[in-house]
């Protein structure tokens, strides 16, 4: 139905261009790309438009560019536009007709390439994982950064301090301490995880020197959906923070699960379903009524103004 690759691979089976200013398959000629003086790289800084509407990182503007966004993305091509552009010779965004369209029903598919998403994950996560121990090789903050940074008149304070001897950058808030790093590390060396939920971390950690290595696309997907947004909260107890934060997901995803299949009000269809009562507009069963005393009981045992009672009985 269609390939799956990286965006390399998509852009020698698609035909459309990957790399320059230009590199949008959705944008085409109006991709927003600017070239870093510096860094020598071209980044693309106009795509808070695919964000929702009101979305707040559409408002923000020192996060960002020093701009807020309040643009909408374009129309994807279909496959007939694009073939039409093709073989009529309108390639500034196509460099040749993919063999693909000699497929008679390959221009009708909504969807013909897609991008691996666990390939993507991985290379935006080694890039934040290094960026935020500092790992050599993989961090992405450096001179050259700092001073495109002040080139675009953005974070002009993190610009670099010029010494005798060195030269210093000023820490940026994603810049984590020595002990921090080692707090991070230690927390990983330390977790255990179920059989088959991801690698054991524990053989990933460096303490030596405060790094990961050897991260797999599955334990890139488990960091960066799982374990590093976490649910602090209380950001004192962070650990017992998390730990009933997700029972308590856990707890209304198994009853939002069980209870998806309950009828509306009525007479059960059958006697064998379990002797049934209304109970505020549904019908509930026996086993369906015990979940949600469980998940009552949690409800009542994790509520402070509960605690006194609990304790005095």
């Amino acid at each position: 139905m269609w390939t799956i690759n990286d965006f390399p691979a998509y852009g020698n089976l698609s035909g459309c261009v990957v790399k320059g200013y230009k590199a949008c398959p959705i944008c085409g000629d109006d991709t927003p790309s600017h070239r870093l003086k510096n860094s020598h790289k071209i980044c693309y800084i106009g795509l808070r438009k695919w964000l929702p509407i009101n979305h707040p990182y559409r408002r923000q503007r020192a996060a960002f560019n020093g701009k807020p966004e309040y643009g909408t993305p374009p129309e994807p091509l279909t496959g007939e536009e694009v073939l039409h552009m093709v073989e009529d010779g309108d390639r500034v965004c196509w460099k040749k007709k993919s063999i693909f369209f000699d497929l008679k029903y390959w221009k009708y598919l909504p969807v013909r390439h897609a991008l691996d998403v666990m390939h993507i994950e991985k290379n935006v996560c080694d890039s934040i994982i290094g960026t935020l121990l500092e790992i050599p090789g993989k961090n992405k903050d450096g001179i050259a950064a700092r001073l495109d940074l002040l080139n675009m008149g953005v974070k002009t304070d993190l610009q670099p301090e010029y010494g005798e001897r060195r030269t210093r950058l000023p820490p940026g808030p994603w810049n984590l301490s020595r002990a921090e790093k080692r707090e991070v590390c230690n927390s990983f060396y330390g977790m255990k995880v179920p059989e088959g939920y991801s690698s054991n971390i524990k053989n990933l950690v460096s303490l030596q020197d405060s790094r990961l290595l050897g991260l797999k696309s599955h334990d890139c997907h488990t960091l960066m959906q799982q374990l590093l947004p976490g649910y602090v909260q209380n950001r004192t107890r962070p650990e017992g923070c998390i730990a009933e934060r997700y029972i308590a997901e856990e707890a209304v995803e198994f009853c939002t699960e069980h209870l998806s299949d309950v009828s509306t009000v009525g007479v059960p269809s059958s006697q064998k379903m379990g002797v049934s009562k209304p109970l505020s507009g549904c019908t509930v069963s026996v086993v369906d009524r015990d979940l949600l005393n469980q998940a009552h009981l949690y409800v009542l045992e994790n509520t402070e103004e509960v605690l006194p009672y609990i304790e005095y009985v």
